[in-house]
C-alpha cells in the first residue's frame, strides 16, 4: 500500500512540475510561431552575360573545341606508361606480413626488456610480394617513451628480415605495425 501511495505522489509531482515548466516557457517566450522552410528555385539573380553565378550559353563561349592532337596523345601514352602500375596488397598477405614480422622483433623485444627500455615503438614497412613470397623492402621506427636507439635499430633490422609466404597476386603495399616494450 506505502508502494501505491509513494507512486501517486510522485506521478503527481511529475505531472506538476511538467505544467509549471510549460507556464514558465511560455510567460518567457510567448507563443512561438512555426517557421515555414526556405526553399530555392533557381539563381537569386536574372541570368546575365556578366554574372559569375550563371553557366554561359554556347553563344558568349569563346572559341571552339577541337579533337586533341597527335602530340598530346603521345604524352598521355608516356604519362600512362610512367606511372606505377603494382597493386595493393591482399588481406592474407597484410596479416602473413604482421605475423612474420611480430615474430622476427622477439629478440629484440625480450633484450630490450632486459635492458630497462619502456615504451612503443610503430614500425613503418614498405611489403612487396613476388612470386608468393613476401618481404619488407623498406623499415622506418617511429617511438615513444624511452625507447633508445639500439632497441630501434633492432627492430627495423629484424623487421626487414621478416619473410612470409603469401598464397595470392603479387603486390606491394605500406603496413605499419605497433610494438611495445613493457618493463
Amino acid at each position: 500500500m506505502d508502494a501505491a501511495r509513494l507512486f501517486f505522489a510522485c506521478s503527481i509531482t511529475f505531472l506538476l512540475g511538467a505544467a509549471m515548466g510549460a507556464f514558465a516557457t511560455r510567460t518567457l517566450y510567448g507563443d512561438i510561431e512555426p517557421v515555414e522552410p526556405v526553399t530555392r528555385s533557381g539563381p537569386a539573380c536574372p541570368p546575365c552575360p556578366d554574372c559569375p553565378a550563371c553557366a554561359p550559353s554556347e553563344a558568349s563561349m569563346p572559341g571552339t573545341f577541337e579533337p586533341a592532337s597527335d602530340e598530346l596523345d603521345l604524352a598521355m601514352e608516356r604519362l600512362e606508361a610512367a606511372e606505377p602500375t603494382e597493386s595493393g596488397l591482399a588481406l592474407t598477405a597484410i596479416r602473413s606480413a604482421d605475423a612474420a614480422v611480430q615474430e622476427a622483433v622477439q629478440p629484440c623485444l625480450r633484450d630490450g626488456r632486459a635492458r630497462g627500455v619502456g615504451g612503443s615503438v610503430v614500425l613503418d614497412l614498405r611489403v612487396r610480394v613476388d612470386g608468393g613470397t613476401g618481404t619488407i623492402s623498406d623499415a622506418l621506427a617511429l617511438s615513444q617513451g624511452k625507447v633508445d636507439a639500439e632497441a630501434e635499430a633492432c627492430l627495423v633490422e629484424a623487421a626487414r628480415l621478416a619473410r612470409f609466404e603469401v598464397d595470392g597476386p603479387d603486390g606491394a603495399g605500406r603496413l605499419k605495425v605497433a610494438v611495445r616494450f613493457d618493463p
